[in-house]
């Protein structure tokens, strides 16, 4: 009996429990704070242990917690970001090259190996002024991450247009695009091609590239892979750099420049694979391509010894072509001035240059500031308006295997190479002298094809024809060659040698009246073996006298 009363108590507080629960509503709905879509939101699904599909409302998790190892507090700081350069969780998301040895890094310091101009809103359209955000790329890469500053800045397919001068504030900067494509319309600027620069800064500097120097040298720098048109530009350079030691440009298609590169001062520059098109007048202007460093570099002649930062020493044109868009009536394609020593020219074609090569000294002060050592092999200068190769008071010059001519029409009006000197022709040790030309065809001239006024010549194996174009009769500045005695010192009067060369008159559909060799007075000239049978004479002297065939 006590058992049962024992039961009894205990059911009687279920039972009443039981009474209490509401009756459920035999019908099953899905919307309702009940039905089936509330119940199945709130699931968990499990398979073998585990949570899948969960979702958690106001749940929290302390900054202590990690997942996966990573910090819960950096995933919560990188997933709230939406226009930083943290954003997608880089800093989180591993980066594993799939090479033998290959480490893993974050995506963000992977992100940050490449950086392109469009980092910095570069719209590159072809209409906005992408000026100030194209400077900021170069202020930015100099800024670097506080201990390293320079790098690559890389330019991706568009027209990128700037305005005023963009300045290269430290050593290093390199710009690369996406490559080039020779285009020959404006429009076509605008739709393609890989990377295009417009340069349309008027008479200002397009990009002055000194690396933040204003004396010695800064080291590094590349202009790369682009177009360039300047066909805004009017008496400011496209391409102005100023004691950059080890600059390169190369791999560039550059259309309708007037001016389109100044080096003043510095080292090692080279020029390669580039592509001039439709160049302008270079009349009134310093050059297409001028190397000087008495301008703005600050130079003067008492500190032009070789090794100070006045001195350009090494530069390289490899591959360089250049042809004309408009009648040229003055200025050169290739300018040589003050303080540049070394230049190599490699497999260049210049095209209706007024004076294609030209090189002087501008002073008479002092000749260690005058341009020396010119080596030029495989050189086309084609169809020269004045002269296709003038070096005054240059010394050390070297032309092999290269061809010099003048306008088919009407010759080049002064010479096809004119090799003097105006401030240092006279006073032992105080001299311009030394040109050796072999291996090489120079035609086409209204005047001698070849004047030689300077000591320490060698003439060889070369085709000289075409000379006295105009006149209907020869003259002694109308011949092959023609050496003048311009110094004081003996023994340097006209020394030199012209040995194994043809010349003679043009062949073909204008033969002219000319005569070989013209020998000044009092020179020591050696000469042999030289064919001039097509001359009137083969050697005339300034005496008078002639040696006939």
């Amino acid at each position: 009996m006590k058992r049962i009363i024992f039961a009894l108590a205990l059911l009687l507080p279920v039972m009443s429990w039981a009474q209490g629960v509401p009756q459920m509503d035999r019908r099953v709905t899905l919307a309702g704070p009940t039905g089936l879509n509330w119940a199945m939101s709130t699931k968990a699904d499990v398979n073998n242990g585990s949570l899948t599909n969960t979702k958690i409302g106001s749940a929290t998790i302390d900054s202590t917690s990690t997942i996966n190892g990573t910090s819960a507090s950096l995933i919560a700081q990188n997933a709230n970001c939406v226009t930083t350069a943290e954003c997608i969780l880089a800093p989180v998301i591993k980066y594993s090259p799939n090479f033998v040895g290959g480490v893993a890094r974050s995506l963000l310091l992977k992100l940050t190996d490449t950086v392109s101009v469009k980092d910095f809103g570069v719209v590159g359209d072809g209409i906005t002024d992408d000026t100030a955000a194209i400077q900021a790329a170069n202020i930015g890469i100099c800024q670097g991450n506080g201990k390293y500053s320079g790098g690559t800045i890389y330019f991706p397919m568009g027209s990128y247009k700037i305005t005023s001068t963009v300045t290269f504030p430290c050593p290093g900067i390199h710009w690369a695009g996406q490559g080039y494509g020779n285009f020959y319309t404006p429009s076509e600027y605008n739709i393609g091609g890989g990377a295009t620069i417009i340069c349309a800064s008027g008479a200002n500097d397009c990009l002055l590239w000194n690396g933040g120097a204003t004396k010695n040298y800064a080291a590094g720098g590349t202009l790369s892979e682009m177009n360039i048109n300047a066909e805004a530009m009017t008496t400011g350079t496209v391409l102005h750099t100023q004691f950059m030691d080890h600059f390169s440009a190369h791999d560039l298609h550059v259309q309708s420049p007037k001016q389109f590169y100044f080096q003043e001062a510095g080292s090692n520059t080279v020029l390669r694979d580039i592509n001039i098109n439709a160049y302008r007048d270079l009349n009134g202007t310093h050059g297409l391509i001028f190397l000087d460093s008495a301008n703005d570099a600050g130079c003067s002649y008492s500190n032009s010894d070789q090794g100070s930062s006045c001195r350009q020493d090494r530069t390289v044109l490899q591959n360089v072509g250049a042809g004309n868009g408009e009648t040229q009536t003055g200025g050169a394609v290739l300018n040589i001035a003050n303080f540049v020593q070394t230049v190599v020219m490699t497999d260049l074609n210049l095209i209706n240059g007024y004076n294609a090569i030209y090189a002087s000294c501008y002073q008479s002060t002092d000749r260690r500031a005058c341009p020396d050592f010119m080596r030029l092999t495989r050189v086309e200068t084609e169809q020269c308006v004045h002269v296709c190769l003038y070096m005054n008071d240059v010394s050390d010059i070297w032309a092999t295997d290269s061809y010099f001519n003048g306008d088919d029409t009407n010759g080049a009006s002064f010479s096809n190479i004119y090799v003097t000197c105006t401030n240092f022709c006279k006073g032992a040790g105080n001299e311009a002298w030394g040109f050796w030309m072999k291996g090489t065809r120079i035609n086409n001239a209204k005047n001698s094809c070849v004047f030689i006024g300077t000591p320490g010549f060698v003439i060889s194996d070369n085709i000289i024809f075409g000379c006295n174009m105009i006149a209907a009769t020869a003259s002694n500045a109308t011949v092959g060659v023609q050496v003048v005695n311009q110094t004081d010192v003996a023994l340097d009067k006209g020394m030199g040698s012209i040995t194994g060369n043809i010349i003679g008159s043009s062949y073909g559909q204008s033969p002219t009246t000319m005569d070989g060799i013209y020998l000044d007075r009092s020179l020591h000239t050696a000469l042999s073996n030289n064919n001039t049978t097509w001359s009137r004479y083969a050697t005339v002297g300034a005496d008078g006298t002639t040696t006939s065939n």
